[in-house]
């Protein structure tokens, strides 16, 4: 999702802190300026263990962004004995 002005990204802020008011609370810059800058957001569905995902190229034209991405998990799995 490619967030190109204010209105989309206070929108955005909306819909992340929907379910829990503080989802946004660690984000280290709110303040865009949308004239220079835009804001590139890869969001994973909800998943019932750790996940990331990682922007690995990006492919920018005058009229188009196209990014990659690599979603990995991070559950760790555990062999016992008796």
């Amino acid at each position: 999702m490619v967030i190109a002005n204010t209105a989309q990204w206070e929108q955005l802020i909306l819909e992340m802190n929907f379910i829990n008011n503080e989802e946004t609370a660690s984000f280290e810059e709110t303040d865009i300026d949308f004239e220079r800058f835009m804001v590139i957001a890869v969001i994973l569905e909800v998943k019932f263990s750790l996940w990331y995902v990682e922007i690995t190229d990006l492919e920018e034209t005058e009229i188009s962004v196209t990014f990659f991405t690599t979603e990995t998990s991070t559950a760790l799995s555990a062999i016992s004995r008796p």
